[in-house]
Protein backbone atom coordinates (compact mmCIF):
# COMPACT_ATOMS: atom_id res chain seq x y z
CA UNK A 1 0.00 0.00 0.00
CA UNK A 2 2.67 2.44 1.20
CA UNK A 3 4.00 1.64 -2.41
CA UNK A 4 0.89 2.72 -4.11
CA UNK A 5 0.93 5.90 -2.09
CA UNK A 6 4.57 6.52 -3.01
CA UNK A 7 3.51 6.22 -6.94
CA UNK A 8 0.58 8.35 -6.82
CA UNK A 9 2.92 11.38 -5.15
CA UNK A 10 5.31 10.35 -8.50
CA UNK A 11 2.06 10.95 -10.50
CA UNK A 12 0.96 14.02 -8.79
CA UNK A 13 4.85 15.57 -9.11
CA UNK A 14 5.03 14.56 -12.98
CA UNK A 15 1.93 16.45 -13.56
CA UNK A 16 3.36 19.73 -11.84
CA UNK A 17 6.91 19.66 -13.31
CA UNK A 18 5.01 20.22 -16.31
CA UNK A 19 3.97 23.84 -14.94
CA UNK A 20 6.20 26.86 -15.21
CA UNK A 21 5.27 27.69 -11.38
CA UNK A 22 8.65 27.72 -9.42
CA UNK A 23 8.48 30.52 -7.04
CA UNK A 24 12.12 31.88 -7.89
CA UNK A 25 15.37 30.50 -9.38
CA UNK A 26 18.05 29.38 -6.63
CA UNK A 27 21.56 29.06 -6.79
CA UNK A 28 22.66 25.13 -8.03
CA UNK A 29 24.28 23.23 -5.93
CA UNK A 30 28.20 22.91 -5.07
CA UNK A 31 29.09 19.42 -3.00
CA UNK A 32 32.02 17.41 -2.82
CA UNK A 33 31.90 13.67 -2.84
CA UNK A 34 34.85 11.95 -0.58
CA UNK A 35 36.31 8.89 -2.38
CA UNK A 36 36.10 5.39 -0.26
CA UNK A 37 33.62 3.02 1.02
CA UNK A 38 31.70 4.17 4.23
CA UNK A 39 29.65 2.04 6.36
CA UNK A 40 26.10 2.32 5.85
CA UNK A 41 24.71 2.09 9.17
CA UNK A 42 22.52 4.96 9.07
CA UNK A 43 25.10 7.33 10.53
CA UNK A 44 27.24 9.74 9.20
CA UNK A 45 31.09 8.64 10.81
CA UNK A 46 33.64 11.13 10.18
CA UNK A 47 35.83 10.87 7.57
CA UNK A 48 33.36 9.20 5.57
CA UNK A 49 31.83 11.55 3.47
CA UNK A 50 32.47 15.75 2.16
CA UNK A 51 30.86 18.38 3.65
CA UNK A 52 26.95 18.34 3.70
CA UNK A 53 24.82 20.43 1.56
CA UNK A 54 22.02 21.58 3.28
CA UNK A 55 18.43 22.21 1.28
CA UNK A 56 16.31 24.58 2.90
CA UNK A 57 14.19 27.15 2.36
CA UNK A 58 16.73 30.22 1.73
CA UNK A 59 18.39 28.35 -1.24
CA UNK A 60 15.80 26.00 -2.80
CA UNK A 61 13.50 26.64 -5.61
CA UNK A 62 9.72 25.12 -5.10
CA UNK A 63 7.37 24.23 -8.68
CA UNK A 64 3.91 22.74 -8.83
CA UNK A 65 2.32 26.14 -6.98
CA UNK A 66 3.61 23.94 -3.83
CA UNK A 67 4.43 25.71 -0.73
CA UNK A 68 8.16 26.23 -0.20
CA UNK A 69 10.31 23.82 2.13
CA UNK A 70 9.83 24.93 5.91
CA UNK A 71 12.35 21.62 6.65
CA UNK A 72 16.07 21.15 6.21
CA UNK A 73 17.75 18.31 4.54
CA UNK A 74 21.33 17.39 4.95
CA UNK A 75 22.91 15.55 1.99
CA UNK A 76 26.98 14.44 2.03
CA UNK A 77 27.86 12.04 -0.72
CA UNK A 78 30.82 10.00 -0.85
CA UNK A 79 32.07 7.45 -4.11
CA UNK A 80 33.55 4.30 -5.40
CA UNK A 81 34.44 2.01 -7.68
CA UNK A 82 31.01 0.29 -5.83
CA UNK A 83 29.12 3.19 -6.94
CA UNK A 84 27.84 6.68 -5.29
CA UNK A 85 26.66 6.72 -1.38
CA UNK A 86 24.29 9.13 -0.32
CA UNK A 87 23.71 9.83 3.12
CA UNK A 88 20.24 12.10 3.68
CA UNK A 89 19.34 13.46 7.44
CA UNK A 90 15.83 14.95 7.95
CA UNK A 91 13.25 15.59 10.68
CA UNK A 92 12.24 12.08 11.88
CA UNK A 93 8.51 13.81 11.60
CA UNK A 94 8.31 13.96 7.76
CA UNK A 95 5.72 11.75 6.46
CA UNK A 96 6.81 8.22 4.94
CA UNK A 97 5.60 9.11 1.87
CA UNK A 98 7.89 12.39 1.69
CA UNK A 99 10.70 11.98 -1.09
CA UNK A 100 14.17 12.81 -0.93
CA UNK A 101 15.74 12.75 -4.25
CA UNK A 102 18.83 13.40 -6.63
CA UNK A 103 18.67 14.04 -9.88
CA UNK A 104 21.87 13.80 -12.12
CA UNK A 105 23.91 13.17 -15.29
CA UNK A 106 26.46 10.70 -14.70
CA UNK A 107 29.38 11.09 -17.18
CA UNK A 108 27.22 13.26 -19.37
CA UNK A 109 25.43 10.36 -21.06
CA UNK A 110 22.03 11.64 -20.64
CA UNK A 111 21.14 14.06 -24.01
CA UNK A 112 21.17 17.59 -22.84
CA UNK A 113 16.99 17.58 -24.32
CA UNK A 114 16.25 14.25 -22.09
CA UNK A 115 15.19 14.09 -18.10
CA UNK A 116 18.05 13.36 -15.90
CA UNK A 117 18.49 10.19 -13.89
CA UNK A 118 16.27 10.52 -10.91
CA UNK A 119 16.67 8.57 -7.78
CA UNK A 120 14.04 9.00 -4.84
CA UNK A 121 14.79 7.67 -1.09
CA UNK A 122 11.67 7.84 1.45
CA UNK A 123 11.59 8.13 5.11
CA UNK A 124 9.88 4.42 4.59
CA UNK A 125 12.94 3.15 3.37
CA UNK A 126 11.81 3.29 -0.76
CA UNK A 127 14.26 3.14 -3.44
CA UNK A 128 13.11 4.46 -6.94
CA UNK A 129 14.88 4.98 -9.78
CA UNK A 130 13.24 7.29 -12.51
CA UNK A 131 13.34 8.42 -16.42
CA UNK A 132 16.06 5.70 -17.81
CA UNK A 133 17.06 2.49 -18.32
CA UNK A 134 20.15 1.72 -16.67
CA UNK A 135 22.13 -1.70 -16.24
CA UNK A 136 20.27 -2.04 -12.92
CA UNK A 137 16.16 -0.94 -14.02
CA UNK A 138 14.27 -0.24 -16.76
CA UNK A 139 12.48 3.28 -15.32
CA UNK A 140 11.54 4.64 -18.83
CA UNK A 141 7.78 3.73 -18.44
CA UNK A 142 7.24 4.40 -14.82
CA UNK A 143 9.47 5.02 -11.72
CA UNK A 144 11.34 1.12 -10.57
CA UNK A 145 11.95 0.22 -7.33
CA UNK A 146 15.01 -0.59 -6.77
CA UNK A 147 15.42 -1.01 -2.77
CA UNK A 148 16.15 -4.79 -3.23
CA UNK A 149 19.13 -3.79 -5.35
CA UNK A 150 20.76 -1.30 -3.24
CA UNK A 151 22.23 -0.81 0.11
CA UNK A 152 20.34 0.91 2.72
CA UNK A 153 20.17 1.55 6.11
CA UNK A 154 18.24 4.19 8.68
CA UNK A 155 18.57 5.46 12.08
CA UNK A 156 17.35 8.06 14.55
CA UNK A 157 19.03 10.52 16.77
CA UNK A 158 17.06 12.86 18.77
CA UNK A 159 14.78 14.22 16.11
CA UNK A 160 16.80 13.44 13.29
CA UNK A 161 16.46 10.60 10.83
CA UNK A 162 19.61 9.34 8.73
CA UNK A 163 19.21 7.68 5.93
CA UNK A 164 22.79 5.87 3.89
CA UNK A 165 21.84 4.63 0.49
CA UNK A 166 24.99 2.48 -1.80
CA UNK A 167 23.18 3.27 -5.25
CA UNK A 168 25.32 0.84 -7.08
CA UNK A 169 27.01 1.63 -10.03
CA UNK A 170 24.78 -0.37 -12.40
CA UNK A 171 22.08 2.28 -11.91
CA UNK A 172 24.51 4.90 -13.26
CA UNK A 173 25.21 3.15 -17.27
CA UNK A 174 22.72 4.38 -18.71
CA UNK A 175 24.56 4.34 -22.57
CA UNK A 176 27.92 3.41 -21.48
CA UNK A 177 27.56 -0.38 -19.91
CA UNK A 178 31.41 0.23 -18.53
CA UNK A 179 30.61 3.30 -16.95
CA UNK A 180 32.48 3.54 -13.97
CA UNK A 181 33.28 6.99 -11.47
CA UNK A 182 36.56 8.74 -11.26
CA UNK A 183 38.13 11.53 -10.24
CA UNK A 184 36.32 15.12 -11.42
CA UNK A 185 32.74 16.05 -11.31
CA UNK A 186 29.10 15.15 -12.23
CA UNK A 187 26.01 17.43 -12.89
CA UNK A 188 23.91 16.99 -10.03
CA UNK A 189 21.05 18.87 -7.78
CA UNK A 190 19.30 17.67 -4.33
CA UNK A 191 15.38 18.02 -4.70
CA UNK A 192 13.29 17.22 -1.61
CA UNK A 193 8.41 16.79 -1.64
CA UNK A 194 7.53 16.99 1.40
CA UNK A 195 3.85 15.19 1.62
CA UNK A 196 1.47 16.14 4.13
CA UNK A 197 -0.46 14.27 6.13
CA UNK A 198 -3.63 14.06 3.87
CA UNK A 199 -1.09 11.76 1.24
CA UNK A 200 -0.63 15.09 -1.06
CA UNK A 201 2.11 16.78 -1.84
CA UNK A 202 2.31 20.14 0.00
CA UNK A 203 5.89 21.73 -0.20
CA UNK A 204 8.62 21.31 -2.36
CA UNK A 205 12.34 22.76 -2.71
CA UNK A 206 15.04 22.21 -5.71
CA UNK A 207 19.45 23.15 -5.97
CA UNK A 208 19.02 24.29 -9.55
CA UNK A 209 19.87 27.74 -11.37
CA UNK A 210 16.96 27.44 -13.79
CA UNK A 211 13.31 28.53 -12.85
CA UNK A 212 12.01 24.96 -13.07
CA UNK A 213 9.98 25.50 -16.05
CA UNK A 214 11.61 23.04 -18.21
CA UNK A 215 12.85 19.39 -16.82
CA UNK A 216 15.50 18.53 -19.89
CA UNK A 217 19.05 18.05 -18.78
CA UNK A 218 20.27 20.43 -20.59
CA UNK A 219 17.91 23.56 -19.05
CA UNK A 220 17.40 22.38 -15.69
CA UNK A 221 20.26 24.08 -14.36
CA UNK A 222 21.90 21.15 -12.34
CA UNK A 223 24.30 21.74 -9.58
CA UNK A 224 28.20 20.48 -9.83
CA UNK A 225 29.21 17.22 -7.43
CA UNK A 226 33.05 17.35 -7.09
CA UNK A 227 34.14 13.61 -6.95
CA UNK A 228 37.64 13.45 -4.45
CA UNK A 229 40.89 12.54 -5.18
CA UNK A 230 41.11 8.89 -3.14
CA UNK A 231 44.43 7.86 -1.82
CA UNK A 232 44.12 5.21 -3.90
CA UNK A 233 44.57 6.58 -6.95
CA UNK A 234 48.02 6.35 -7.82
CA UNK A 235 50.21 8.43 -10.08
CA UNK A 236 51.27 7.34 -13.45
CA UNK A 237 54.46 5.50 -13.94
CA UNK A 238 57.58 6.74 -15.80
CA UNK A 239 58.03 6.03 -19.16
CA UNK A 240 60.69 3.11 -19.46
CA UNK A 241 63.18 5.09 -21.11
CA UNK A 242 62.86 7.87 -18.43
CA UNK A 243 63.50 5.04 -15.70
CA UNK A 244 66.88 4.10 -15.93
CA UNK A 245 69.01 0.96 -15.33
CA UNK A 246 66.66 -0.26 -12.63
CA UNK A 247 68.87 0.56 -9.64
CA UNK A 248 66.72 3.36 -8.12
CA UNK A 249 66.40 3.42 -4.86
CA UNK A 250 62.65 2.69 -4.47
CA UNK A 251 62.33 2.44 -0.53
CA UNK A 252 61.62 6.30 0.17
CA UNK A 253 65.02 6.97 0.84
CA UNK A 254 66.95 10.84 0.56
CA UNK A 255 66.27 11.97 -2.98
CA UNK A 256 69.72 14.24 -2.67
CA UNK A 257 71.70 11.33 -1.43
CA UNK A 258 70.13 9.24 -4.54
CA UNK A 259 71.33 12.30 -7.11
CA UNK A 260 74.02 12.58 -5.24
CA UNK A 261 75.06 8.75 -5.95
CA UNK A 262 73.77 8.76 -9.39
CA UNK A 263 75.71 11.87 -10.32
CA UNK A 264 79.16 10.13 -9.23
CA UNK A 265 78.40 7.60 -11.76
CA UNK A 266 77.72 9.43 -14.43
CA UNK A 267 80.92 11.72 -14.07
CA UNK A 268 83.87 8.51 -12.60
CA UNK A 269 83.23 6.60 -16.86
CA UNK A 270 84.22 9.79 -18.54
CA UNK A 271 87.08 10.93 -16.03
CA UNK A 272 88.41 7.85 -16.28
CA UNK A 273 89.23 8.19 -20.05
CA UNK A 274 90.05 11.60 -19.39
CA UNK A 275 92.82 10.03 -16.98
CA UNK A 276 93.88 7.66 -19.78
CA UNK A 277 94.51 10.05 -22.33
CA UNK A 278 96.59 12.04 -19.74
CA UNK A 279 98.59 9.22 -19.02
CA UNK A 280 99.11 8.56 -22.75
CA UNK A 281 100.46 11.77 -23.41
CA UNK A 282 102.58 11.54 -20.88
CA UNK A 283 103.96 8.51 -22.10
CA UNK A 284 104.33 10.05 -25.27
CA UNK A 285 106.23 13.04 -24.33
CA UNK A 286 108.21 11.27 -21.91
CA UNK A 287 109.89 8.92 -24.98
CA UNK A 288 109.79 11.88 -27.09
CA UNK A 289 112.25 13.50 -24.46
CA UNK A 290 114.01 10.54 -23.92
CA UNK A 291 115.08 10.26 -27.13
CA UNK A 292 116.32 13.55 -27.40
Amino acid sequence: MKKIGILFVCVVLAVAMALPTAVFAADAMTATAKAGDPTVDGKVSDGEYGDAFVLNKDNAASWGGLGALSVEVSFNFAWSSKGLYVAVTYPKAMTEASQIQIDCNPGDQIDAAQQGLFFTITPAGEVLLHNQKTALADATAAPASIKDKVTIASAEDGDLKTTEVLLPIEAFRISDDSFTFAEGTMALSPFVVVVGADGAPAETGAAVSSDLSDWAVGKLGLGTLTLEKGEQTAEPPADNDQQGSGNENTTGGNDKEDNATTGDINWFVPAVFVVAAAAMMLSTLYRRTKAN
